[in-house]
């Protein structure tokens, strides 16, 4: 290989070259990092197929797919997912939505315990879509949040096995 100095403009005049020689050594292996310790809670919406969520309503998830953060509870009740201990929190989520009413297009947005709300919405004039975001919350305290839906208009989701999902990952304590 050919290397040419910082400052050439590559016109193979002005510029010394190099010769690359032989590879070195590897040197030793470096120490173990720390052990990642993700840990979370997944729920899906499977049994709404259909149906319909009314505006500033909580996407209420009927299947508890994963557990394995203790820290992480959701109620299937009222759709709030209660955050125990305070840290950074990954969350990721999406909603086949199928119209919107009379609306032209459609917000959803997770909203916390700690008046952050973090929004997803489609462009206009779509509302039949897969609707998705994510969010990097801090919780300085124990929290709770909900996905909900805020386009304006009750909306419809879509015909699929599975209406939405969403996923909540602790990253940090």
């Amino acid at each position: 290989m050919i290397f040419f100095n910082n400052d050439c403009n590559f016109c193979n005049r002005c510029c010394p070259k190099f010769i690359v020689g032989p590879r070195g050594l590897i040197g030793p292996r470096g120490p173990q990092g720390q052990p990642s310790n993700l840990a979370g809670l997944q729920v899906q919406l499977v049994g709404s197929s259909m149906a319909s969520i009314a505006n500033a309503e909580n996407v209420i998830f009927d299947n508890l797919v994963t557990v394995t953060n203790s820290n992480i509870i959701y109620d299937d009740a009222t759709g709030v997912f209660i955050v125990g201990v305070a840290g950074t929190y990954y969350i990721s989520w999406w909603a086949n939505i199928d119209g919107a009413e009379e609306g032209t297009s459609l917000l959803f947005s997770i909203v916390t315990s700690e008046g952050q709300v973090i929004s997803a919405c489609s462009m206009v004039p779509v509302t039949s879509l897969q609707l998705n975001g994510n969010a990097l919350v801090n919780f300085a305290a124990p929290g709770s949040f909900s996905l909900k839906n805020f386009s304006g208009n009750t909306a419809n989701y879509g015909e699929a096995v599975v209406q939405a999902s969403l996923v909540i990952i602790e990253v940090a304590n």
